[in-house]
């Protein structure tokens, strides 16, 4: 069996009638613990950056794996982050897909029956349910940001509704530049 340094080894698994159960390595914690650990020992604010840096980099070379496995995650957040020796691995596929070759680069749609994190779910996913390997990228962008704000995630919207329809309404000023509202078919 093929191992990867930066995704949870999957040791076995089997069917219980329609569920399927997975055995995973065993990784002493997870991204959140970790984070709030740095933050209780009050480390030097250095020391501290280049850990979460290191766990991104960490991360997105994780991310780079399944990608070119063709892979599609679709569940890419920190509370799917596992730490074993001070290193960050991907963990979680509960929600992931393998596209075909022939499909690499396309969309797939998910099972309306899935249970997602709507609030940080990009665009597309919101307004057609429709994963790619853009959806990670985007996830990945989202776990980077939340690690270096001491966990804190962005503002959590009630329904899918709220938040797409905040999407479709707000226009941002970043240093300057008029960013467009995202627009949805």
């Amino acid at each position: 069996m093929t191992t990867f340094d930066r995704i949870v080894q999957l040791i076995g698994s089997c069917r219980e009638g329609p569920r399927l159960l997975a055995v995973y390595g065993y990784c002493q914690s997870d991204l959140v613990t970790e984070l709030s650990s740095l933050r209780q020992r009050k480390l030097n604010d250095s020391f501290v950056n280049g850990r979460l840096t290191s766990y991104a980099w960490q991360i997105a070379s994780g991310l780079s794996i399944l990608q070119q496995h063709h892979i599609i995650h679709a569940d890419l957040a920190m509370r799917n982050i596992l730490i074993q020796d001070g290193a960050a691995k991907i963990c979680d596929f509960g929600l992931s897909i393998k596209l075909p070759e022939n499909l690499v680069g396309e969309v797939y749609m998910l099972s309306l029956h899935s249970v997602i994190a709507w609030s940080i779910m990009p665009p597309e996913v919101l307004a057609n349910n429709e994963f790619s390997q853009k959806t990670d990228i985007w996830s990945y962008g989202l776990l980077v940001f939340e690690m270096f704000r001491e966990g804190k995630a962005l503002p959590i919207f009630p329904t899918s509704d709220h938040l797409l329809d905040y999407l479709k309404s707000t226009k941002k000023k970043w240093k300057g530049i008029d960013l467009i509202s995202p627009t949805f078919m």
